[in-house]
C-alpha cells in the first residue's frame, strides 16, 4: 500500500482567503493556512518554450530548502502554475480547452482552478489527507464558483485513482511534488500515471532534485522513466542554482513507438 506523503500539520491549522498572482497577471483565489504559502506575486525564470530555444527569464526569490518547512510543498504548487501560466501566455493559450485534468501528489486545487479557468471541461482532484481536502482543496474550489458538475474529489489510498477512473482518461495530469516520498515507492507512481495519462496527455510534475525527509529524489524517477521507456521527460522549468537543493519541473508524454 503507497500513500502520498501527508502535509505537514500546520499546513491544515486554520484557514484564510489568499490570493497568487502569476507573471501575466493572472491571479488565482485559494483558501490555505495564513502563513502556508507566504509567495503572493510569482515569475517565470528560466521557463523555457517547447516551441524554441527562448527562454522568458525575471527575478524570482531564491529559496533555501528546509524539509520541515511547512511552506516548501506550496513553492511546488507556485512553480506548477506559473509553468503553465508561461505555456498559456506563450505557447497555446487553447491548451487546456476541453481537457480531463488530474490533480495529485500535494493537492491545493490552485492547478485545477487554472485550468477551469482556461477552458478546460472537467478536474479530478485526490488528496491523501482528509483534513487537507476539507480545509483548503474543497473551500478553494467552492471560492472558485467551481460547479459541481465541473470537478470531483477523492481520497485514501493513492490506488483509490484507478479504481475511480478509466484508463487513460486524463488529458492533463498536475503532479505536485509527487516525488516527495519514499523511492520503493517510485514503481507505483509510475504505474499510476501510465494508468492514468492518455495517449497524448500531458504530466507537469514538480519536485525536488532530492528530499531531506525520505529517499526519494528527482533523478532516480527520472532513470525509472527511462528504463520503462513509457514516457518522454522534458524539463520546463528549474529553480536557481542559489536554491539549496533546486526544483524542476518536468513534463512527461508518452513516448511515440
Amino acid at each position: 500500500m503507497v500513500l502520498q506523503s501527508s502535509p505537514k500539520t500546520s499546513q491544515v491549522a486554520a484557514s484564510s482567503n489568499c490570493e497568487l498572482t502569476m507573471e501575466s497577471g493572472r491571479c488565482i483565489r485559494y483558501v490555505a493556512p495564513a502563513h502556508a504559502n507566504p509567495t503572493k506575486e510569482i515569475y517565470a525564470e528560466s521557463v523555457t518554450s517547447m516551441d524554441s530555444d527562448t527562454s522568458h527569464r525575471a527575478i524570482r526569490k531564491r529559496s533555501s530548502y528546509d524539509a520541515s518547512d511547512s511552506s516548501d510543498d506550496w513553492e511546488g504548487v507556485n512553480a506548477i502554475c506559473q509553468t503553465l501560466d508561461t505555456a498559456l501566455k506563450y505557447e497555446c493559450e487553447h491548451m487546456l480547452e476541453g481537457k480531463n485534468v488530474l490533480e495529485i501528489g500535494f493537492c491545493t486545487g490552485l492547478p485545477s482552478v487554472l485550468a477551469l479557468e482556461n477552458g478546460a471541461a472537467h478536474v479530478t482532484l485526490y488528496c491523501a489527507d482528509e483534513a487537507m481536502m476539507n480545509l483548503c482543496v474543497k473551500p478553494t474550489l467552492a471560492r472558485n464558483k467551481i460547479k459541481q458538475s465541473k470537478r470531483k474529489f477523492i481520497s485514501g489510498d493513492l490506488g483509490i485513482v484507478k479504481q475511480s477512473s478509466k484508463e487513460k482518461q486524463y488529458d492533463v495530469i498536475f503532479a505536485t511534488e509527487f516525488l516527495n516520498t519514499d523511492r520503493a515507492s517510485f514503481e507505483h507512481l509510475h504505474d499510476i500515471l501510465d494508468y492514468a495519462l492518455a495517449s497524448d496527455g500531458i504530466c507537469l510534475l514538480t519536485a525536488r532534485m532530492y528530499y531531506f525527509n525520505c529517499d526519494g529524489s528527482l533523478p532516480e524517477f527520472l532513470n525509472l522513466i527511462k528504463s520503462k521507456g513509457k514516457f518522454e521527460a522534458y524539463i520546463r522549468w528549474t529553480s536557481p542554482k542559489s536554491d539549496v537543493v533546486q526544483r524542476k519541473v518536468v513534463q512527461l508524454t508518452r513516448t511515440i513507438r
